[in-house]
């Protein structure tokens, strides 16, 4: 049994091979095994991915068919087959430029928490343009939020996002497989990305009361956008009636049924 399973959403993001082959070092270093779920994408291309990183003895997971791109159903799936007592949800295009998963992977063993890294680094904030009007005078835009429920527990998260290209990484999780499932992982009623790693977030604090902690930074490879901004207020809407209704469960179990066809193949 692994210590780390690491699971890589992945649909047509040409960076997988660079940060597989820059990442490596440091994932090995944490005896970590590598999931890669492809969500409908390309398989000979992610294949030619892997292959092109260098790295070997990566599992792969084809989720043929599926959409739209589902980040959280993908996520779900590779907790399937991951064999590590700890989970690390990691992106596609994001390289491990810290000690954070090490720093992480200790936090999580020294008690009931899990770890989120507190900053991301962007390679190149000039591809990351429209986040920002060029002539304002404003630096930064944060907002740290709280949510308490009847059961007694609180939740908080947070958004940051800095003109140098330095922003909040809720997407990079590091947590005990055994929580991760008792919550029932992320939650595919949020299509494609935006808010499902916030909301992953809020009801391992609801629902299982453990401490969320922030620290350390990742890089995020630059690149254009995708349409995460186009799901994120729908996502955020279904996030927040299912609070509202005391359901902080994620929907492990129905992504496992859906894909229970889906074997994993080293590449």
């Amino acid at each position: 049994m692994k210590q780390v399973s690491v699971i890589i959403p992945w649909r047509g993001r040409p960076e997988l091979a660079m940060t597989l082959r820059k990442n490596s070092e440091k994932l090995a270093a944490a005896g970590a095994e590598i999931l890669v779920v492809s969500g409908g994408g390309d398989i000979n291309l992610v294949r030619k991915l892997i292959e092109d990183s260098g790295r070997q003895g990566v599992s792969l997971l084809d989720l043929e068919g599926m959409e739209p791109f589902n980040k959280s159903a993908c996520l779900n799936v590779g907790a399937i087959y991951a064999t590590g007592e700890i989970l690390f949800t990691l992106d596609a295009d994001v390289v491990l430029n810290t000690s954070f998963l090490e720093d992480a992977i200790e936090a999580v063993k020294s008690g009931p928490c899990f770890v989120s890294a507190a900053e991301r680094l962007e390679s190149d904030p000039s591809k990351q343009g429209e986040r920002w009007n060029p002539e304002s005078k404003v630096t930064e835009q944060s907002s740290i939020y709280r949510l308490a429920a009847e059961n007694g527990r609180s939740a908080t998260y947070e958004y940051s996002d800095r003109r140098e290209g330095i922003r909040t990484g809720p997407g990079d999780i590091v947590i005990r497989r055994k929580d991760y499932l008792e919550i029932g992982g992320f939650n595919s009623q949020l299509v494609g990305w935006g808010f499902e790693d916030y909301d992953f977030q809020i009801r391992v604090q609801l629902g299982l009361g453990l401490e969320r902690r922030t620290f350390g930074q990742v890089l995020h490879v630059s690149h254009e956008y995708g349409g995460g901004r186009t799901t994120l207020g729908a996502n955020k809407s279904v996030a927040f009636k299912n609070y509202a209704e005391g359901n902080y469960l994620g929907s492990f179990e129905q992504d496992a049924a859906t894909w229970n066809a889906v074997a994993p193949e080293n590449v």
